[in-house]
């Protein structure tokens, strides 16, 4: 039987994989304002707001995922499924807006001081981590959703601790986070690989 590429003696249903060996440096280079206000109502009232943009860097083996022996190929096929077919990954930082609203108040003739602080994170690009080789435990981060975290803290604050009699804090913190998922290279999501395994059951 001639062979008419490397895969067709092992069978019609495997095909070449396109990898190539290609060197790629990614630069960001990103601004990140911010800006904090406080307004006093009264002695006992006081409005805070901030509003700032955040980064995270991804990790360096999350770019950068190479290898000095002659197995490259080898060392590519976890990414392979991904849509990524070279070393090089463009792996971007993680962009997050950050904004929060507090209102601090103390009532007047007690030593009872209320603290309220809703809060909105917003995050484009959010790494999303995934096993690439489960027995090794070695993972990998890829832009894969956007992320939005909204909540409230809430803080109460009685006596004096620096004082004799009765003192006490109570805190209370509730967080609503969900994740949108985005596309990869391949055009499938991060949990395509789960809902494909689940099929096949």
């Amino acid at each position: 039987i001639p062979i008419t590429s490397p895969c067709s003696a092992a069978g019609p249903q495997y095909q070449t994989v396109n990898m190539q060996n290609t060197p790629t440096d990614y630069v960001f280079n990103l601004w990140q304002p911010r800006v904090g206000a406080t307004y006093t109502i009264s002695p006992n009232t006081v409005l805070r707001a901030s509003l700032g943009k955040y980064n995270e860097q991804p990790s360096s083996s999350y770019v950068q995922y190479n290898a000095l022996q002659q197995n490259l190929p080898t060392e590519l096929i976890p990414y392979y499924s991904q849509g990524f077919n070279t070393p090089g990954h463009e792996v971007r930082p993680a962009i997050s807006f950050n904004s929060d609203f507090s209102l601090e108040h103390h009532f007047n003739g007690t030593q009872l001081s209320l603290k309220l602080t809703p809060f909105l994170r917003q995050t484009h690009d959010e790494i999303e981590n995934f096993y690439i080789d489960i027995k090794e435990g070695i993972i990998a981060g890829l832009n894969a959703g956007n992320e939005t975290s909204t909540g409230f803290e809430l803080a109460l604050d009685d006596g004096d601790f620096n004082r004799d009699g009765f003192a006490g804090q109570l805190s209370f913190a509730y967080t609503n986070v969900y994740v949108k998922y985005s596309l990869l290279p391949n055009g499938t999501t991060i949990l395509s690989p789960i809902k494909d395994r689940k099929s096949t059951r």
